[in-house]
């Protein structure tokens, strides 16, 4: 003690226990503790499953419970809790050793790579070009073998979703995107890189024209951070000043 359950309460037929008039409660988590010594009130507002009143009358009431652990995956409990099996199609995927973790590619849509830059010091960014409320941006250590523990870590792709271009100097990611309509810039931890506002994302820097491609240079005697960004007639380098910030 405590334990947790999950409790299915139903009102049925007087007479016909089998008759299921009203499951008034569902997989409720209830947890008994030496207070409550497992005594819970519950209450059936008098309507059957299609939420319409039955006359008045007798009737019967059953149920059932189940033990229940909390999932770290999701922080709700269940009573049947699967364990990883196998994932086709995502390197990083969590395998049996990380059960407890969850999976860096998930969303409500997601999209196909689109670019990589590789730092010299074998870290490397890997853009999607959409991945829809999730993660990209992903920041990925190419000297440890192909696996999760792989991932230094993944960026939330609100406001940007994706893009088709990608930078690192090992630390920091900056990646040329084009949600709301104009190409941009950003820095994949949305700290401020320019002045410029996007529809979705503010401190960002504009290009004059179409970006082509990003590469990412860190001064080791300075360590000042130099982008490059190739437009179809120009290249722009951007070094610390107004529309650069440094970061840590």
């Amino acid at each position: 003690m405590p334990r947790t359950y999950r409790v299915t309460l139903a009102i049925t037929d007087a007479k016909n226990p089998d008759w299921i008039i009203s499951q008034f409660v569902a997989g409720a988590v209830r947890t008994v503790t030496a207070e409550n010594q497992g005594k819970f009130t519950e209450y059936w507002n008098g309507l059957d499953d299609n939420f319409m009143p039955v006359p008045p009358g007798r009737y019967g009431v059953k149920g059932i419970y189940m033990p229940a652990e909390r999932w770290s995956i999701n922080g709700e409990y269940h009573t049947l809790i699967p364990k990883l099996a196998v994932a086709a199609g995502d390197p990083w995927f969590p395998d049996r050793r990380h059960e407890d973790k969850l999976p860096y590619l998930y969303g409500a849509t997601v999209g196909y790579m689109a670019a990589i830059g590789v730092a010299p010091d074998g870290r490397a960014a890997f853009l999607h070009n959409y991945m829809e409320n999730s993660l990209n941006d992903f920041l990925i250590d190419l000297n440890k073998p192909i696996g999760y523990d792989q991932v230094v870590r993944a960026h939330p792709s609100f406001g940007t979703a994706g893009g088709w271009a990608t930078a690192t100097d090992g630390k920091i990611i900056w990646s040329a995107c084009t949600a709301g309509g104009e190409p941009f810039v950003y820095r994949a931890d949305r700290k401020p890189f320019g002045n410029g506002r996007s529809r979705y994302v503010n401190h960002v820097w504009l290009p004059a024209g179409d970006i082509n491609a990003l590469a990412a240079w860190r001064d080791p005697t300075s360590g000042k951070r130099f982008l490059y960004v190739a437009e179809d007639e120009t290249l722009s380098v951007l070094p610390p000043g107004r529309d650069w910030v440094k970061g840590p």
